[in-house]
């Protein structure tokens, strides 16, 4: 509703209701019921023209739902999970059946950001199966809240994305590959059970993803 600047949008995973100064307190990690109630109240009374809503009660009803579906669903910013490297170490040692697809990328990367979507495609083409995607963030820590999670929540919903903590890049960019310059965008791509690896440090379209899965699940 334009004229009283009252405005819902949907974002953020599944649904982010977001009034104008509010957007950032409902894409925290908690919600605080009563600030975002202040907030909200607050900016409506400065329009100081609630015509629209005739019966306060009943605005007070609206402004009730809408904070409980905050507080109670899963619309709260999808973030980037922060990993130290023995963690990802972990994984790659870890024997299972499944097929494993590491992308190293980062938000100042253009190429990374160009192949987000033709991973996303195939991630979610591939639900269901014995096969993982992990999305392995170089950016910086100090930008993690204000430009890597952001994008996440807006580009990758619903995808596991780590934010590698180990600045001494040296220590862990031979484990991946003994021939990566450390170049992004770079992906891996490998499956214990057949002992098949594939990496590329070049940005990749859908079918030529597709492929390097193909050949990886081909005993």
């Amino acid at each position: 509703v334009g004229k009283n600047g009252l405005h819902v949008t949907a974002k953020c995973k599944r649904y982010r209701y977001v009034f104008p100064g509010v957007e950032r307190l409902v894409c925290s990690h908690s919600v605080n019921v009563k600030q975002i109630w202040g907030k909200m109240t607050k900016m409506l009374a400065i329009k100081q023209n609630l015509s629209l809503f005739r019966n306060m009660r009943l605005l007070r009803i609206f402004l009730f739902l809408m904070i409980l579906h905050l507080t109670t669903s899963r619309a709260i910013c999808q973030q980037a999970e922060l990993a130290e490297w023995p963690r990802i170490e972990g994984l790659l040692r870890q024997e299972n059946d499944s097929i494993t697809v590491l992308n190293f990328w980062a938000t100042w990367c253009k190429p990374c950001v160009a192949e987000i979507p033709h991973f996303e495609k195939v991630r979610k083409e591939f639900e269901g199966r014995p096969i993982r995607f992990i999305y392995i963030s170089l950016d910086f820590a100090e930008e993690k809240e204000k430009r890597l999670d952001p994008f996440v929540a807006r580009k990758m919903p619903g995808a596991r994305v780590w934010l590698l903590t180990e600045t001494d890049y040296n220590r862990w960019i031979s484990l991946i590959d003994p021939n990566w310059s450390g170049s992004l965008p770079a992906t891996l791509i490998y499956n214990h059970s057949t002992k098949k690896r594939i990496f590329a440090d070049a940005e990749l379209s859908e079918d030529k993803l597709k492929s390097y899965i193909k050949q990886i699940s081909l005993p």
